[in-house]
This record gives C-alpha cells, sequence and structure tokens, in this order.
C-alpha cells in the first residue's frame, strides 16, 4: 500500500526542529546575595569613623615644595658659578676683574719674600681696592692651596692708571698657579675664642715684630691694642721705618679714644698703641689692621691671616 502523503505531511508538521540555541541566564544565589548585603553593612556602620578620618589629617604636614628664582636658573649656570679657574704663575698672566686687570705676578726676596704685581683700572673712573675684598690665592702643581693673600690697599686707581703691590708671603712657596677671589663675610669659617666670666676674649696675631691684640666683648671689638719692635744696622732702612711709623704715631695720638707712643734708642725703636672703639673713629686711618667696632672674630682671623700673621 503507498504512502499517504496526507500522513506525511502530518508527521512532518509534527516534527520539532532545532531553530538555536537559548542560553539560560544564571540567577545569583542566596549565597551572594548574603556576601553583598554583609559588605554594604559594614560600609554603613563603618562610615562615620572614615569620615573622621579623613577630617582629621594635618594637611599642614603636607611640605610643597617651592621654587625660588635662584633655584630656577639652569644647569648651564650651575656649572658656570660652580667653576673653579685657575692661571699660571707667570709675570705675562693677565687676570681682569671688575674692570681692573692684574698682571706681572712673581716673587721677588729682599729682607723678607714678597708677592708681587700691578693692577691698572681700565675701565671706571675711580676704583678703590680697599673696598672689594679681593684675595689671591697661590698653588703648588697639585692644586694645593699654599697660601691666601689679601689685596689689602686703600689705592685709588683712577682711569688707565696703574700701580705696583708688594704683599709680605712664607718663604720657600713653589707657586705654579693662583687664583682671584672676592670673597664676603659669609665665605668666612666661624672660629671659637675663650671668654672670661664677663664676655670679655682676645684674639692676638703676630708677624715678625709687630703684634695686634684684639679685645672682644660677647664677640664684638671693643679694643685694639698694637705693638711694634724694629731693630736694623742698615741705618737707611731703618730711618726709612723709623719715618713711617713717627708719621703713624703722630696720626693716631691725635684722635679722641686712641693712645700712641714711639720710644727710639740707638737703632731699635719701639711703637704702641691702644684704641677704645668705644670712642674711636678709626673709618680715615686707611689701615687694614684695625677694624671697626663689633667686627667678629672670624672676620680678624680670616683677613690677618690672608695678611701673613699668625692668629690665636
Amino acid at each position: 500500500m503507498a504512502p499517504n502523503n496526507e500522513d506525511n505531511k502530518e508527521n512532518q508538521q509534527l516534527t520539532s526542529q532545532d531553530l538555536g540555541e537559548v542560553t539560560k541566564t544564571k540567577k545569583k544565589g542566596p549565597v551572594t546575595v548574603l556576601v553583598i548585603m554583609v559588605v554594604l553593612l559594614a560600609f554603613v556602620i563603618w562610615l562615620p569613623h572614615i569620615t573622621d578620618f579623613i577630617k582629621n589629617i594635618n594637611l599642614r604636614n603636607i611640605v610643597v615644595p617651592t621654587v625660588t628664582d635662584d633655584e630656577k636658573e639652569t644647569d648651564d649656570d650651575k656649572e658656570e658659578e660652580e667653576e673653579i679657574v685657575y692661571y699660571d704663575f707667570l709675570e705675562t698672566t693677565s687676570i681682569t676683574y671688575d674692570g681692573v686687570t692684574y698682571t706681572g705676578f712673581k716673587t721677588t726676596t729682599e729682607d723678607d719674600t714678597y708677592l708681587e704685581f700691578s693692577s691698572t683700572n681700565t675701565k671706571a673712573n675711580s676704583y678703590n681696592l680697599g673696598t672689594k675684598n679681593l684675595y689671591l690665592e697661590l698653588y703648588d702643581n697639585a692644586k694645593t692651596l699654599l697660601e691666601r693673600v689679601k689685596i689689602a690697599s686703600s689705592t685709588s686707581l683712577e682711569k688707565d692708571s696703574a700701580k705696583t703691590f708688594k704683599f709680605l708671603i712664607n718663604q720657600g712657596l713653589v707657586i705654579t698657579e693662583l687664583r682671584l677671589v672676592s670673597y664676603t663675610e659669609d665665605d668666612y669659617p666661624a672660629i671659637d675664642i675663650t671668654a672670661d666670666s664677663n664676655g670679655i676674649s682676645h684674639l692676638t696675631c703676630t708677624n715678625l715684630q709687630s703684634q695686634l691684640v684684639y679685645e672682644f666683648s660677647n664677640n664684638n671689638l671693643v679694643k685694639i691694642t698694637e705693638t711694634y719692635n724694629y731693630t736694623n744696622t742698615d741705618l737707611e732702612k731703618y730711618a726709612e721705618v723709623l719715618t713711617a711709623y713717627k708719621a703713624k704715631q703722630q696720626a693716631l695720638d691725635v684722635l679722641d679714644g686712641i693712645t700712641a707712643s714711639l720710644v727710639e734708642s740707638g737703632v731699635n725703636f719701639s711703637y704702641n698703641a691702644v684704641t677704645d672703639l668705644n670712642t674711636a673713629n678709626i673709618s680715615t686711618l686707611n689701615d687694614s689692621t684695625y677694624f671697626v667696632k663689633n667686627t667678629l672674630p672670624k672676620v680678624i682671623n680670616f683677613e690677618m691671616e690672608a695678611m701673613r700673621y699668625t692668629c690665636e
């Protein structure tokens, strides 16, 4: 019997066909819901504590770095400032600083050893070396500092004028290089000197026949005592030095607050001067070993040692 087409159609219509697979969404179980609720509850409980913690942070302890104008300089500027320039210790060496040219560097030996050089004002109308606080530093070939020499002079150089200087230095120095340096009092190292129960202390600086005793009250200069003893059988040289100290004695003794005396015996003379800076005005003395009232010990120590004095 042939198959019934009607039945076949009916069977085909009733047969199920897979049109695709529907993915079932997984529902969160009770455990997950419980965990979320616990976390939320804990947050609600601790929220006041968290708020108090944030409020109590000391924001003033948070340091915000600031950059000053000096710190804004470029690396090139820093390298330029830190660069140390050495010059050969030769008569042909020429150093120009602030419009003044220094040249002709050499050592000479007469009655003592001297550093000799000349200065020429090439720029300013008038240039007072005594106000510049300049130093020549002398080095050996290993760049070891041998001695520091203060250009101690009250000389005023007129435009295009020149002057030769001679400053005492220690004997036997083998100098190969030098530097010209400008220092301020902030650059001077601090020193300690012992004071008595009244705050009085002393710094004694000696050099050859010269001695200066600086008296301080609470580290402020108040008195200077100078002593100089000189002997020389070379009558011409003796007369030259004697004349200079007679002129100094006469100039100081007429000033208020200064008592100066000179006693001569044969080829020897003794000079003594006591300066009370509470009453004496020494601003016009033009003497680099005399310092104004209230000068600090570190200033006197540094500058006197740069004039070949030993201070203690």
